[in-house]
Protein backbone atom coordinates (compact mmCIF):
# COMPACT_ATOMS: atom_id res chain seq x y z
CA UNK A 1 0.00 0.00 0.00
CA UNK A 2 1.81 3.59 -1.15
CA UNK A 3 1.20 5.80 1.16
CA UNK A 4 -0.79 8.43 -1.12
CA UNK A 5 -3.92 5.59 -0.74
CA UNK A 6 -2.69 4.45 2.87
CA UNK A 7 -4.72 5.62 5.75
CA UNK A 8 -3.81 7.60 8.79
CA UNK A 9 -4.87 6.95 12.67
CA UNK A 10 -3.79 9.19 15.17
CA UNK A 11 -4.48 8.86 19.38
CA UNK A 12 -4.43 11.56 20.90
CA UNK A 13 -5.21 13.30 24.53
CA UNK A 14 -8.52 14.52 25.23
CA UNK A 15 -9.52 17.97 24.07
CA UNK A 16 -10.25 20.48 26.69
CA UNK A 17 -13.30 20.66 24.68
CA UNK A 18 -15.05 18.32 22.74
CA UNK A 19 -18.17 20.20 20.98
CA UNK A 20 -19.14 20.03 16.95
CA UNK A 21 -19.28 23.93 17.55
CA UNK A 22 -16.12 26.12 17.05
CA UNK A 23 -17.07 29.16 18.92
CA UNK A 24 -17.24 26.96 22.16
CA UNK A 25 -13.87 25.41 21.61
CA UNK A 26 -10.27 26.57 22.80
CA UNK A 27 -7.40 26.80 20.89
CA UNK A 28 -6.65 23.42 21.81
CA UNK A 29 -10.07 22.23 21.48
CA UNK A 30 -10.06 23.24 17.67
CA UNK A 31 -7.76 20.27 16.65
CA UNK A 32 -10.69 18.18 15.52
CA UNK A 33 -11.54 20.85 12.80
CA UNK A 34 -7.99 21.55 11.79
CA UNK A 35 -7.93 18.91 9.24
CA UNK A 36 -10.29 20.73 7.27
CA UNK A 37 -9.84 24.46 7.64
CA UNK A 38 -7.35 26.86 6.50
CA UNK A 39 -6.54 30.36 7.60
CA UNK A 40 -5.81 33.88 6.39
CA UNK A 41 -1.89 33.70 7.37
CA UNK A 42 0.40 30.64 8.81
CA UNK A 43 3.86 30.33 9.79
CA UNK A 44 7.16 28.15 8.59
CA UNK A 45 7.36 25.06 11.29
CA UNK A 46 11.43 25.33 11.11
CA UNK A 47 11.36 29.65 11.95
CA UNK A 48 8.66 30.02 13.64
CA UNK A 49 6.44 33.40 14.24
CA UNK A 50 9.27 35.35 12.75
CA UNK A 51 8.21 33.89 8.72
CA UNK A 52 4.38 34.64 8.38
CA UNK A 53 3.68 32.95 4.62
CA UNK A 54 0.30 33.59 3.08
CA UNK A 55 -2.42 31.42 2.97
CA UNK A 56 -5.78 32.52 2.60
CA UNK A 57 -5.00 35.90 1.80
CA UNK A 58 -2.66 36.14 -0.84
CA UNK A 59 -1.52 39.90 0.40
CA UNK A 60 -2.16 42.28 2.95
CA UNK A 61 -0.57 45.89 3.41
CA UNK A 62 -1.46 48.02 6.91
CA UNK A 63 -0.49 51.58 6.67
CA UNK A 64 2.32 53.32 9.53
CA UNK A 65 0.07 53.45 12.59
CA UNK A 66 -1.80 49.80 12.30
CA UNK A 67 -5.20 51.17 11.98
CA UNK A 68 -5.66 51.11 8.29
CA UNK A 69 -5.49 47.60 6.07
CA UNK A 70 -6.26 46.39 2.50
CA UNK A 71 -6.39 42.74 1.72
CA UNK A 72 -6.45 40.65 -1.00
CA UNK A 73 -7.75 36.76 -0.63
CA UNK A 74 -6.46 33.91 -3.03
CA UNK A 75 -8.51 33.29 -6.06
CA UNK A 76 -9.74 29.57 -6.93
CA UNK A 77 -9.97 28.17 -3.55
CA UNK A 78 -12.70 25.74 -3.22
CA UNK A 79 -14.91 24.98 -0.49
CA UNK A 80 -15.77 21.01 0.34
CA UNK A 81 -18.99 19.72 -0.67
CA UNK A 82 -19.65 21.63 -3.41
CA UNK A 83 -19.95 25.29 -1.37
CA UNK A 84 -18.08 27.24 -4.33
CA UNK A 85 -15.42 29.53 -4.01
CA UNK A 86 -13.74 30.81 -1.10
CA UNK A 87 -14.36 34.82 -0.86
CA UNK A 88 -14.38 37.57 1.43
CA UNK A 89 -18.21 36.27 2.92
CA UNK A 90 -17.04 33.22 4.16
CA UNK A 91 -14.11 35.48 6.26
CA UNK A 92 -16.85 38.09 7.48
CA UNK A 93 -19.29 34.91 8.21
CA UNK A 94 -16.58 33.16 10.72
CA UNK A 95 -15.86 36.22 12.43
CA UNK A 96 -19.67 37.11 12.80
CA UNK A 97 -20.27 33.57 14.07
CA UNK A 98 -17.76 34.33 16.70
CA UNK A 99 -18.73 37.86 17.54
CA UNK A 100 -23.00 37.00 17.72
CA UNK A 101 -22.10 33.51 19.65
CA UNK A 102 -23.48 33.49 23.17
CA UNK A 103 -20.91 31.65 24.31
CA UNK A 104 -17.25 32.34 22.92
CA UNK A 105 -14.13 30.25 24.35
CA UNK A 106 -12.28 30.81 21.15
CA UNK A 107 -10.04 34.23 22.70
CA UNK A 108 -11.11 35.96 19.43
CA UNK A 109 -14.13 37.90 20.29
CA UNK A 110 -13.03 40.59 22.82
CA UNK A 111 -10.35 41.69 21.10
CA UNK A 112 -12.12 42.10 17.71
CA UNK A 113 -14.98 43.96 18.63
CA UNK A 114 -11.63 46.34 20.18
CA UNK A 115 -9.71 47.44 17.08
CA UNK A 116 -13.09 46.96 14.78
CA UNK A 117 -14.68 49.39 17.48
CA UNK A 118 -18.10 47.79 16.82
CA UNK A 119 -19.79 44.61 17.83
CA UNK A 120 -20.35 43.05 14.56
CA UNK A 121 -18.53 43.53 10.61
CA UNK A 122 -22.30 44.95 9.69
CA UNK A 123 -21.77 47.68 12.31
CA UNK A 124 -18.50 48.66 11.01
CA UNK A 125 -19.54 48.42 7.54
CA UNK A 126 -22.66 50.77 8.33
CA UNK A 127 -19.93 52.77 9.89
CA UNK A 128 -17.65 52.79 6.75
CA UNK A 129 -14.91 51.30 8.02
CA UNK A 130 -15.15 47.71 6.51
CA UNK A 131 -15.50 47.89 2.73
CA UNK A 132 -15.97 45.31 0.54
CA UNK A 133 -14.17 46.09 -3.14
CA UNK A 134 -14.80 43.18 -4.76
CA UNK A 135 -15.50 38.88 -3.67
CA UNK A 136 -11.48 38.92 -3.13
CA UNK A 137 -10.53 42.43 -1.87
CA UNK A 138 -11.44 44.16 1.16
CA UNK A 139 -10.25 46.91 3.34
CA UNK A 140 -10.79 48.06 6.78
CA UNK A 141 -10.07 50.43 9.20
CA UNK A 142 -9.68 49.88 12.50
CA UNK A 143 -10.69 51.73 15.88
CA UNK A 144 -6.71 51.60 17.58
CA UNK A 145 -3.71 50.47 16.10
CA UNK A 146 -3.61 46.64 15.60
CA UNK A 147 -0.02 45.89 13.96
CA UNK A 148 -0.53 41.42 14.52
CA UNK A 149 -3.16 41.45 12.56
CA UNK A 150 -1.98 38.93 10.52
CA UNK A 151 0.63 37.61 12.53
CA UNK A 152 -1.61 36.60 14.80
CA UNK A 153 -5.21 37.14 14.74
CA UNK A 154 -5.86 36.54 10.95
CA UNK A 155 -2.88 33.18 11.63
CA UNK A 156 -3.06 30.08 12.22
CA UNK A 157 -1.45 30.80 15.89
CA UNK A 158 -4.80 32.03 16.86
CA UNK A 159 -6.69 28.93 14.99
CA UNK A 160 -10.18 29.77 15.50
CA UNK A 161 -10.56 33.92 14.33
CA UNK A 162 -10.16 33.25 10.79
CA UNK A 163 -11.02 29.63 10.16
CA UNK A 164 -11.99 28.85 6.64
CA UNK A 165 -16.00 28.14 7.02
CA UNK A 166 -18.56 27.63 3.66
CA UNK A 167 -20.54 31.17 4.81
CA UNK A 168 -23.44 29.67 1.93
CA UNK A 169 -23.71 26.36 4.02
CA UNK A 170 -23.65 28.82 6.91
CA UNK A 171 -26.60 30.62 6.06
CA UNK A 172 -28.58 27.73 4.73
CA UNK A 173 -27.80 25.31 8.12
CA UNK A 174 -27.28 27.44 10.92
CA UNK A 175 -25.71 25.76 13.37
CA UNK A 176 -26.79 22.01 12.12
CA UNK A 177 -24.04 22.27 9.41
CA UNK A 178 -21.77 21.62 12.52
CA UNK A 179 -23.57 18.97 13.72
CA UNK A 180 -23.58 17.47 9.89
CA UNK A 181 -21.15 18.07 7.62
CA UNK A 182 -19.35 21.18 7.62
CA UNK A 183 -17.00 22.49 4.97
CA UNK A 184 -13.67 24.36 5.02
CA UNK A 185 -11.39 24.69 2.36
CA UNK A 186 -8.28 22.62 4.21
CA UNK A 187 -6.44 19.18 2.13
CA UNK A 188 -9.26 17.00 3.93
CA UNK A 189 -13.01 16.97 3.76
CA UNK A 190 -15.32 15.88 7.11
CA UNK A 191 -16.72 12.50 6.86
CA UNK A 192 -18.13 11.84 10.70
CA UNK A 193 -17.76 12.44 14.14
CA UNK A 194 -18.17 10.88 17.47
CA UNK A 195 -18.04 12.91 20.60
CA UNK A 196 -14.91 12.00 23.10
CA UNK A 197 -14.25 9.00 20.28
CA UNK A 198 -13.26 9.95 17.20
CA UNK A 199 -13.37 12.26 13.72
CA UNK A 200 -13.04 10.48 10.30
CA UNK A 201 -12.03 12.59 7.38
CA UNK A 202 -11.11 11.81 3.43
CA UNK A 203 -8.73 13.66 1.18
CA UNK A 204 -10.75 15.89 -1.23
CA UNK A 205 -11.21 14.47 -5.05
CA UNK A 206 -9.48 17.63 -6.74
CA UNK A 207 -6.01 18.85 -6.85
CA UNK A 208 -5.87 20.61 -3.62
CA UNK A 209 -4.44 23.81 -4.27
CA UNK A 210 -1.88 24.42 -1.67
CA UNK A 211 -0.94 20.19 -1.15
CA UNK A 212 -2.95 17.10 -1.74
CA UNK A 213 -3.17 15.32 1.59
CA UNK A 214 -0.79 12.51 2.01
CA UNK A 215 -3.65 9.69 3.13
CA UNK A 216 -6.43 8.76 1.23
CA UNK A 217 -8.37 8.92 4.98
CA UNK A 218 -7.79 10.28 8.21
CA UNK A 219 -8.51 9.08 11.87
CA UNK A 220 -8.06 11.29 14.76
CA UNK A 221 -9.46 9.00 17.75
CA UNK A 222 -9.26 10.28 21.67
CA UNK A 223 -7.93 8.41 24.21
CA UNK A 224 -8.09 9.07 27.81
CA UNK A 225 -5.36 6.62 29.07
CA UNK A 226 -1.48 7.06 28.26
CA UNK A 227 -0.42 3.52 28.08
CA UNK A 228 -3.63 2.56 26.11
CA UNK A 229 -2.51 5.28 23.62
CA UNK A 230 0.98 3.34 23.80
CA UNK A 231 -0.26 0.20 23.47
CA UNK A 232 -2.33 0.97 20.06
CA UNK A 233 0.72 2.52 18.81
CA UNK A 234 2.70 -0.77 19.33
CA UNK A 235 -0.16 -3.30 18.03
CA UNK A 236 -0.27 -1.04 14.80
CA UNK A 237 -4.09 -0.02 15.67
CA UNK A 238 -2.70 3.60 15.36
CA UNK A 239 -0.17 4.97 13.23
CA UNK A 240 0.56 8.39 15.10
CA UNK A 241 -0.07 8.76 19.17
CA UNK A 242 1.29 11.73 22.21
CA UNK A 243 2.76 10.17 24.89
CA UNK A 244 4.25 11.59 28.30
CA UNK A 245 7.91 11.58 27.55
CA UNK A 246 8.74 9.22 30.87
CA UNK A 247 7.13 6.50 27.90
CA UNK A 248 9.24 7.30 25.51
CA UNK A 249 11.88 4.71 26.34
CA UNK A 250 8.77 2.26 26.06
CA UNK A 251 8.40 3.21 22.44
CA UNK A 252 11.64 3.54 21.15
CA UNK A 253 12.61 0.44 22.35
CA UNK A 254 9.75 -1.49 19.82
CA UNK A 255 11.08 0.26 17.13
CA UNK A 256 8.98 3.61 17.41
CA UNK A 257 10.72 7.14 16.05
CA UNK A 258 9.40 10.21 18.66
CA UNK A 259 9.00 12.93 16.45
CA UNK A 260 9.58 16.29 18.63
CA UNK A 261 7.92 20.11 16.89
CA UNK A 262 10.66 22.89 16.11
CA UNK A 263 8.40 25.14 18.10
CA UNK A 264 8.30 25.74 21.95
CA UNK A 265 4.90 23.96 23.82
CA UNK A 266 4.44 26.37 26.46
CA UNK A 267 4.57 30.19 25.58
CA UNK A 268 5.02 33.33 27.71
CA UNK A 269 3.05 36.20 27.51
CA UNK A 270 3.67 39.22 29.44
CA UNK A 271 0.35 41.56 29.22
CA UNK A 272 1.26 44.91 31.17
CA UNK A 273 -2.49 45.51 31.88
CA UNK A 274 -1.76 49.16 32.53
CA UNK A 275 0.72 48.66 34.59
CA UNK A 276 3.48 51.59 34.68
CA UNK A 277 6.58 52.69 36.28
CA UNK A 278 6.42 56.02 38.66
CA UNK A 279 8.57 58.77 37.07
CA UNK A 280 9.53 62.04 37.34
CA UNK A 281 7.06 62.27 34.37
CA UNK A 282 3.64 60.64 35.84
CA UNK A 283 4.68 61.19 39.88
CA UNK A 284 1.81 63.17 41.16
CA UNK A 285 2.58 63.47 45.44
CA UNK A 286 -0.49 65.95 45.79
CA UNK A 287 -3.40 63.64 43.73
CA UNK A 288 -1.72 60.35 43.94
CA UNK A 289 0.19 60.48 47.67
CA UNK A 290 0.07 56.07 47.52
CA UNK A 291 2.71 56.58 44.47
CA UNK A 292 6.59 57.59 45.05
CA UNK A 293 9.20 57.35 42.98
CA UNK A 294 10.20 54.00 41.58
CA UNK A 295 7.21 52.45 42.63
CA UNK A 296 4.66 50.54 39.90
CA UNK A 297 1.45 52.31 39.95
Amino acid sequence: MTQSSASLHMAVTPFPQDTFFPWLASQSGHLPFRPIIENPSTIWPATGVSTVVPQLFTEWDMNTNGTEYTFKIREGVQLHNGWGEYNVNDLISTVEMILNADVDLTGCGATFRAFMGADTIAEMQAAGNFTVVDDFNFKMSLARPQVDLMTWWFNILSIPCGESWSSAQWEAEGEDMFTGVPSGTGSFQFVSRSLDEFSEYERVPWDHWRKNAGFETLKLSTIPEDATRLALLLTGEADMVDVPKVLFDQATDAGMVVLESPLHAVGLTILFGNIYHVSEVNWDPDNNPWARRGEEG
